[in-house]
């Protein structure tokens, strides 16, 4: 883990956890997906990539990108979309 990256988890490690939110926002149809990975309670911002597909195999390393801050996630939010579900 880069010092970088622990000065700005630090103040999510009293929280026991963090509650993500995964939300894709297409601008218009046919262009890439910008999907933001967050924590619901702090606001902080994990992952923020487009993709040109909302397949499970494109989601998929984005929630390992967050895996790897060693935060346990407690709860997921999303909009059922099937390929996060």
């Amino acid at each position: 883990m880069v010092h970088r990256d622990e000065e700005l988890i630090k103040p999510l490690r009293p929280l026991d956890g963090i509650v993500l939110a995964i939300d894709g926002v297409q601008p218009a149809k046919s262009h890439e997906t910008l999907y933001l990975l967050r924590d619901v309670r702090s606001g902080r911002v994990f992952v923020a990539k487009t993709r040109l597909s909302s397949a499970t195999a494109e989601i998929e390393p984005l929630i390992e990108e967050v895996r790897r801050f060693e935060l346990p996630i407690v709860g997921v939010i999303s909009d059922q979309q099937a390929s996060i579900c």
